[in-house]
């Protein structure tokens, strides 16, 4: 991630405290401060790290900005489940940044970085301040295992077509720490695998895969019975109801209906 990916308010508070100086490291959170609902953005630079955070509903970002040397007493990266949280403790006060575990080689520069603001050797960074606990072997993040899903609807027919290529691609923004995973776990899982993975995710973020699981099965304008089959033994392995899975098929086939605005 760059300056320029940054929303606009945010790029104009960092801009003039950038100056000429490049930053360390730039990662979007998952979330805002202590895992409200939100948004939230960390930028390190060499001295020092700006976090603006804001929560749901809110319009301005709080911004804080933290030395390394002077505010920042530790650093923790630790790993659970399918998120990595960094917690910063900053004059007795804990802050906890969520982040997807695939932003693990952007998060640890900036613990490089204030290892060197404290005077620490690397070494003491990486045994001491940096605690890694290992995830469930064999668990994916969310994003992955949604994007591995979309791989198994789209294949399910025998061919992967063009259209459903590219859905794949844009629902995952072609990022290929998603998109690899995605395909080696297709290639080395079956279906039933994939499906215990999803159990274990919450309500909302099944709703969020079924819709995308039947959005890719008719991007090609044709919906096959083995895709209709595989999408009611996935909703239903997972938990959701007839009514979660009619009200998903409703709001695709309005979404889906764009012969209304050719009238």
């Amino acid at each position: 991630m760059n300056i320029h990916s940054l929303p606009t308010k945010v790029r104009k508070q960092i801009k003039p405290i950038l100056k000429d100086e490049k930053a360390v490291s730039i990662v979007r959170m998952s979330g805002s401060v202590d895992g409200n609902t939100g948004e939230g953005y960390v930028i390190a630079l060499m001295d020092r790290i700006c976090l603006f955070t804001r929560n749901l509903g809110c319009y301005d970002y709080m911004m804080y900005e933290m030395s390394y040397e002077k505010d920042i007493e530790l650093i923790v990266l630790r790993k659970e489940k399918y998120n990595l949280l960094m917690e910063l403790t900053v004059e007795g006060r804990l802050l906890v940044l969520k982040f997807s575990s695939y932003q693990e080689d952007l998060l640890r520069p900036i613990i490089e970085q204030w290892s060197k603001g404290k005077g620490l050797e690397s070494g003491a960074s990486a045994t001491q301040i940096v605690r890694l606990m290992e995830t469930e072997k064999g668990v994916l993040s969310p994003y992955v295992a949604a994007t591995a899903l979309l791989i198994f609807m789209a294949t399910a027919d025998g061919d992967i077509s063009a259209e459903e290529e590219k859905y794949i691609k844009r629902f995952c923004g072609d990022d290929k720490a998603i998109l690899g995973p995605a395909y080696d776990y297709y290639n080395g899982h079956e279906f039933a695998d994939l499906l215990k993975i999803l159990t274990k995710m919450d309500h909302q973020q099944k709703m969020c895969v079924l819709a995308n699981a039947m959005d890719v099965s008719m991007v090609d304008g044709v919906l096959h019975k083995i895709e209709q089959e595989m999408m009611l033994k996935c909703a239903r392995t997972v938990g959701l109801s007839d009514e979660d899975i009619g009200r998903v098929r409703e709001i695709l086939l309005v979404k889906n209906q764009i012969s209304v605005l050719c009238g």
